[in-house]
């Protein structure tokens, strides 16, 4: 198209051009940082990764069901992890409270008392017997009582760290659905926004090609349309980590087994 147009709005095309033109070495940047922690956390040189299927390429759940059991929380690492933990340490007690009681042979030979029974019934009292025996195990009653009080509370800790970590747990698929049903419903809205951003450039261009509107005016359209589509992008990226956040919150995906 020929014809002069004022100074000021080269300069406004120019500078709006150079605005988009910086978004792609930000990008690549960005890229290649990724590129070079993914290979350092796969044990390789920092270099290209492999690209997969495109965002808009990747196949999403039709639908994830309703009524989903709770117990596929039992599959989480960290879930299993705290309650092994507690189970151990609830054993504990058990070894606890056996110290409590003096190690002796109740029976000696052909099945009569033996003698260290006899000494604690004749003494009247297992402490004498425990603290005047050479032989046997002193017996710290007192001490070993107290022990079995410590690895009480020591369960009793684990016990709420376990339902610390299935309340975490509950948190995490809950704020993973949410993402998931949010992040699809802006993604829907950002994918129409760039369809009209994308529609009112393409009715600029004619425009301008048939002399009806100045360049300036066409440079904002695609600026506006190049902002939408990285909105959409984004979001579709969101709604694919929000995705695969609530596959692991529920140790593994919904599948039932």
């Amino acid at each position: 198209m020929g014809g002069e147009v004022a100074e000021l709005d080269k300069f406004q095309a120019q500078s709006q051009e150079a605005v988009a033109a910086a978004l792609v070495p930000n990008l690549e940047r960005q890229v290649a940082q990724t590129e070079n922690a993914l290979s350092i956390l796969l044990g390789k040189n920092p270099g290209y990764v492999a690209r997969g299927l495109d965002n808009t390429a990747q196949v999403f759940p039709l639908s994830i069901p309703a009524g989903l059991p709770s117990q596929l929380l039992a599959r989480r690492p960290d879930v299993r992890e705290a309650e092994q933990v507690w189970i151990a340490q609830n054993e504990q007690i058990g070894v606890a409270q056996a110290m409590r009681f003096p190690s002796i042979s109740l029976t000696g030979l052909f099945g009569a008392a033996s003698q260290d029974l006899t000494n604690i019934t004749e003494s009247g009292s297992v402490i004498s017997y425990a603290m005047g025996s050479i032989t046997g195990p002193l017996f710290y009653f007192g001490k070993n009582k107290r022990r079995v009080q410590i690895e009480r509370q020591k369960t009793e800790q684990t016990r709420l760290q376990y339902e610390k970590a299935v309340l975490n747990a509950y948190a995490e698929v809950e704020n993973a659905l949410i993402s998931t049903d949010t992040y699809r419903r802006e993604y829907e809205a950002r994918s129409m926004q760039a369809k009209a951003s994308g529609g009112a450039a393409m009715l600029s261009r004619e425009r301008y090609d048939s002399g009806y509107t100045n360049y300036l005016e066409l440079l904002e359209n695609e600026r506006t349309e190049l902002d939408a589509q990285l909105l959409a992008a984004q979001a579709l990226q969101f709604h694919l980590q929000s995705t695969v956040q609530l596959y692991k919150a529920l140790g593994g995906g919904w599948e039932i087994q």
